[in-house]
């Protein structure tokens, strides 16, 4: 919804929609395309990443999808990356080693209390995770698959902790 308040002001005229299938029976990126469709923006101004499983990959991705084919490094594309406020700042460093020129846009959250200690909670707990990692190489590419593997097993073990 957010993104989509950004495309009317005429702040953004493409929508990249990314997340692949992290949870398994569907796609984010998807998800998020036909949210906006039926918020009223054209298809013709989304484009949809379907790979990425975290935000490491949403970052690379998108700079590449953007980037369309130019060498990393000759292309620096600026995005309004929006997500949840708690997100924003560990979002905004991943695009940016990318490659991209970042600035945010914070989507509104539920209210409660709980919503935001269980995010914040959330996000440290992957701070854990990746302490090791350099997060900044593999934002890039420079990381081989092995590593993109392990932090699938990561993401994929995290989304399965909330199913029944």
């Amino acid at each position: 919804e957010q993104g989509v308040k950004l495309y009317k002001q005429g702040l953004a005229p493409v929508l990249v929609m990314t997340g692949g299938n992290t949870y398994a029976d569907y796609y984010e990126a998807d998800v998020m395309r036909d949210l906006a469709v039926a918020l009223g923006v054209p298809e013709a101004a989304i484009l949809r990443e379907r790979e990425a499983f975290d935000t490491i990959t949403n970052a690379r991705y998108t700079v590449e999808l953007l980037c369309q084919g130019r060498e990393v490094g000759a292309c620096a594309p600026e995005v309004i990356l929006v997500s949840s406020p708690y997100h924003l700042k560990r979002g905004k460093m991943l695009f940016e080693c990318g490659g991209a020129k970042v600035q945010t846009s914070g989507c509104a959250v539920p209210p409660a209390k709980g919503y935001a200690l269980g995010f914040s909670m959330y996000e440290y707990n992957v701070r854990w995770q990746y302490l090791l990692v350099d997060e900044c190489a593999l934002a890039r590419g420079e990381k081989g698959k092995s590593w993109g593997r392990k932090i699938k097993g990561l993401v994929r073990a995290r989304s399965r902790m909330g199913e029944p």
